[in-house]
């Protein structure tokens, strides 16, 4: 079996860069260009809707207290904020359409903004008023994460035509660029960047996945120092998690396998095979449980932090893509893309307790 599995995530490590060298030469293609970004692209741990799809459910985020919940339908570039008591949906809000998908959110610590990622894009809402901005990058974005302490917005690009892809740290009140860290070295190909960032608890470092190189970087927030190949995966990471204690990182891959990181050390310290399907994963803030959604299978596996065994599999609806825990730790929100349904499981007992149909 061992064996079997190594042969496995070979081959899938190999077709993952032959797909990341088609869409890097997708990204230099002149034509198709809609704002300086391809059409063709999109990074690697997004995953598309199925053509025709009337709506897809990509992302959701929670307010603080755990009484809203915002998600975004990727097709329609709209966000449903719903009340999670009975998951009635009190509004929607319709982003403006510069021939973009609104793929990921961002809530800031006071609930005041939220921040939508479309391909080339980020949104900004004020939520007293609805007022919405907009901030075109460019090229193709990948990750994008706010600190929960300061008033920085951590963009990475991650497809671009040049030497370099950039990290954008960006103003939270006024979109405007305050500085971009490059990623060097140059690299051989035309360059792919970060497809997504976790920050500390304390909003010291940045973590990054960087699929090309088959590992984690970090970046310094106070010096805005970046470090390539800091954390080695030797796997294709997708998704990541900070535990709420900021001691441990966790991370699925596009094999199947999460990973969890000593962050002390910057070193993997275990590791389970779940699924060649995966999607989000989330951890509650006692640090004990980490929730995996595995897109294909239609479950949530759950996996005990401290045995690192899977305890349970769940089932949800269709194509789970997106799991959010609440402050509170009671309960794990997952976000069914293609059945505009969102399941809310008790963290306690592992059942789900209710289901929402946010879009439809």
């Amino acid at each position: 079996m061992k064996i079997q599995h190594l042969i496995m995530k070979f081959m899938f490590i190999i077709s993952f860069f032959c797909m990341l060298l088609s869409t890097t030469l997708a990204a230099n293609l002149p034509t198709a260009t809609i704002k300086g970004t391809s059409a063709n692209t999109m990074p690697p741990d997004e995953i598309s809707p199925p053509a025709g799809s009337r709506f897809w459910l990509n992302d959701l985020v929670l307010s603080s207290n755990g009484q809203t919940m915002y998600a975004v339908d990727e097709v329609n570039c709209i966000i449903a904020v719903t009340n999670t008591t009975d998951g009635s949906v009190i509004k929607r809000i319709k982003l403006p359409v510069p021939a973009t998908r609104c793929r990921k959110l961002a809530l800031t610590p006071d609930d005041k903004t939220l921040y939508a990622k479309g391909a080339a894009t980020i949104f900004k809402v004020t939520l007293s008023n609805d007022v919405i901005e907009e901030k075109n990058i460019v090229t193709v974005l990948g990750g994008f994460a706010i600190p929960p302490i300061g008033d920085q917005l951590y963009v990475a690009e991650f497809a671009t035509v040049g030497e370099s892809t950039y990290i954008y740290v960006l103003d939270q009140k006024t979109l405007q660029i305050i500085t971009k860290i490059p990623k060097n070295p140059p690299q051989l190909f035309p360059p792919l960047g970060f497809t997504q960032i976790g920050i500390s608890t304390d909003s010291k470092f940045a973590y990054l996945l960087d699929p090309r190189n088959l590992s984690i970087a970090t970046l310094d927030l106070t010096t805005n120092q970046l470090k390539l190949y800091a954390i080695m995966l030797f796997d294709v990471a997708t998704s990541l998690a900070v535990d709420s204690n900021g001691l441990t990182l966790y991370v699925i891959s596009a094999s199947g396998t999460l990973y969890s990181i000593d962050l002390a050390k910057n070193r993997v310290t275990n590791k389970v095979h779940l699924t060649m399907s995966p999607g989000g994963v989330a951890v509650t803030p006692d640090s004990k449980k980490v929730y995996v959604t595995n897109t294909i299978s239609n479950t949530v596996s759950v996996i005990d932090a401290t045995s690192f065994v899977v305890s349970n599999n769940i089932a949800v609806g269709d194509t789970p893509t997106s799991v959010k825990t609440s402050m509170d730790g009671t309960k794990a929100y997952v976000g069914n893309a293609a059945s505009g349904t969102v399941s809310v499981v008790d963290v306690k007992t592992d059942k789900i307790m209710q289901e929402f149909k946010i879009f439809n």
